[in-house]
C-alpha cells in the first residue's frame, strides 16, 4: 500500500471512456482539463490576482463597513460571530471560477462561424477532445513525463477519412506524455505508427489468446508469429490493419477537403520529405507516412490501386506489378492519374538524387 501511495503521488492519469459528455470533460474548471494543462485554475488566478490584492481589497471593505457603522450609530453590519471574516482567497478565486469561466465553452471554428461543442457530430466531438489534449500537451503543459493518458475506442464515431488523423495525433500525444493506452477496433495504425506495442485479442472457441506486438517490427513479428503457429495466429492482423489504412487514404483523399498523400519507405525518408515539403503539409493537407520498406510501398499500391479502380467504377482487368528502376520510364500507369509511384535514386555519374518513375 504504501508503494502504491507513493506511484499515485508520483504518476497523474487520465481515462477518456468511449461513452463521455464532450461538453463537461473541455471544460476548463475539470479536473482533467487542469492535469493536461499541467496547473490548476486555482494556480492561474494565484498570479493573476495574489494574497496582496485580495488583503487591499478586505482593507478597503472593511473601512467601507466601518464607516457605515459610524453612520449607523446604533446598528452595524456584522458576521454572526464576533470575529470579523475577510475574504480569503479560494472565496475569490471561486467566484472568478464560477463567473468567468464556467460560463465558457468550448466552440469550434467553421469558415467564420464559432459552434459550440454540442452542436458538433459526435464524430467532431471525439475528435475535439483528442485535439485539445494534444494541443495543451505539446503548447501549454511544461512536461508530460509523469502522465498516463487512456483512452477507450479513440476512433468511435469517427468517419473512416478521419481515423488517421485521430491516431497521429494520439501518437503525438504519447511522444509528451509518459504513456498512452488505448483500445480500439481500427487497425489502420498498425502500418503507421513508429514504436510502442499492441496487444491483438483474439477468441478461440471460448478462450481468449494474446499476441503482443511491437510495432516499430510488427510486419516481421507477425510473420514469426504466424510461421510458429504453422499460420493459426495472428488471424487477420495483417489484412486488417492494410485495409483499414487504405480505406483511411481513400476516403480522405475524395472529400470536399482532401488530403494529399506521401507512403514513403522509413523514418529517415519521412523526416527528408516534411522537411522539403513542409510548406505544402498545411496547405495541401500532407500526410507522409512511413510503412517499413519497399515491398510495403508494392503491397499498399496493390491495394490501392483495387480500391481506385472499384471507387471509380472501372473493373478493368489486370496485373499491376509494381518494379524499381533507375531510368524514367514513359510507361507509367495512365489509369491512375492521382496514384503515382516514384521513387528518389543517387545518380553516380552526376552526383545529384532524381525522383524516378516506377515501372508498372
Amino acid at each position: 500500500m504504501p508503494l502504491l501511495q507513493a506511484i499515485k503521488g508520483k504518476v497523474e492519469y487520465i481515462y477518456i471512456p468511449r461513452e463521455i459528455d464532450p461538453e463537461l470533460f473541455t471544460k476548463l474548471e475539470t479536473n482533467e482539463i487542469q492535469i493536461l494543462m499541467g496547473e490548476t485554475l486555482a494556480q492561474i488566478l494565484s498570479q493573476l490576482v495574489p494574497q496582496q490584492q485580495i488583503n487591499d481589497i478586505n482593507t478597503r471593505l472593511n473601512s467601507f463597513i466601518n464607516t457605515l457603522s459610524d453612520e449607523l450609530e446604533f446598528y452595524s453590519y456584522r458576521t454572526p460571530t464576533d470575529r470579523q471574516q475577510n475574504l480569503r482567497k479560494n472565496d475569490v478565486y471561486n467566484l472568478i471560477i464560477q463567473s468567468f469561466f464556467n460560463a465558457r465553452k468550448l466552440h469550434k471554428k467553421q469558415s467564420d462561424n464559432w459552434l459550440e461543442i454540442s452542436q458538433l457530430s459526435s464524430g467532431e466531438k471525439q475528435k475535439a477532445i483528442i485535439d485539445v489534449a494534444y494541443s495543451l500537451l505539446s503548447k501549454h503543459r511544461e512536461s508530460g513525463e509523469n502522465l498516463i493518458i487512456g483512452v477507450d475506442e479513440p476512433e468511435s464515431s469517427l468517419h473512416m477519412s478521419a481515423c488517421f488523423d485521430q491516431f497521429d495525433s494520439l501518437y503525438g500525444i504519447s511522444r509528451d506524455c509518459m504513456q498512452v493506452i488505448f483500445s480500439s477496433h481500427w487497425y489502420g495504425f498498425l502500418p503507421t505508427i513508429e514504436s510502442g506495442s499492441a496487444t491483438v485479442i483474439s477468441k478461440i472457441d471460448s478462450s481468449h489468446v494474446f499476441d503482443q506486438i511491437n510495432l516499430a517490427s510488427y510486419r516481421e513479428q507477425v510473420k514469426q508469429i504466424t510461421t510458429t503457429s504453422k499460420g493459426r495466429l495472428p488471424y487477420d492482423i495483417r489484412l486488417k490493419s492494410i485495409n483499414d489504412f487504405v480505406q483511411s487514404i481513400i476516403t480522405s483523399a475524395i472529400g470536399e477537403n482532401p488530403f494529399s498523400w506521401i507512403i514513403c519507405e522509413g523514418s529517415s525518408e519521412k523526416i527528408y520529405l516534411s522537411s522539403y515539403l513542409q510548406d505544402l503539409l498545411k496547405s495541401k493537407r500532407l500526410r507522409i507516412v512511413p510503412v517499413g520498406g519497399a515491398k510495403e510501398i508494392k503491397r499498399l499500391y496493390h491495394h490501392l490501386s483495387t480500391r481506385m479502380r472499384i471507387q471509380s467504377g472501372n473493373f478493368w482487368q489486370d496485373s499491376i506489378v509494381v518494379g524499381y528502376r533507375c531510368t524514367v520510364s514513359s510507361l507509367r500507369c495512365k489509369k491512375h492519374t492521382n496514384l503515382i509511384c516514384k521513387r528518389i535514386v543517387n545518380c553516380g555519374s552526376t552526383g545529384n538524387a532524381k525522383l524516378v518513375d516506377s515501372r508498372p
